[in-house]
């Protein structure tokens, strides 16, 4: 007898929190940015970036075999065939806030070497 699947529903709010507000961030910054743009001229969007190495990656890969191992197991999987650099996210960003992107407004950019399209295809 095991209690590992009470354990696991015990824990599985840990493990939606970050979709259910990601997905929050989206809608809000969706509904937000036409009234922001109506009334002050003021482009809204947000960047949904993928797996990126920062510190807290590094952290993560210092932490335990369990944890470097589920962090290579992801990071394989981003059909790109890398992890993202900070300057492969700021890049994309700078662009948003530059000139040549005044016409864009209300969107979420996935920069994540693909895993959204991989994991998601037919959603736009």
């Amino acid at each position: 007898m095991t209690n590992r699947p009470r354990a696991d529903a015990a824990n599985a709010h840990q493990y939606q929190i970050y979709p259910s507000t990601t997905i929050a961030v989206a809608q809000w910054v969706r509904r937000r940015s036409v009234d922001l743009i109506r009334d002050f001229g003021v482009r809204l969007n947000a960047v949904a970036p993928g797996m990126t190495e920062t510190p807290l990656i590094a952290a993560g890969r210092n932490h335990s075999d369990l944890d470097r191992r589920n962090l290579e197991k992801f990071a394989a999987s981003i059909p790109a065939g890398t992890t993202a650099q900070p300057d492969m996210i700021a890049d994309p960003v700078l662009f948003l806030l530059s000139p040549l992107a005044v016409f864009i407004t209300g969107q979420i950019l996935v920069i994540d070497g693909g895993q959204d399209a991989l994991l998601r295809p037919d959603h736009l």
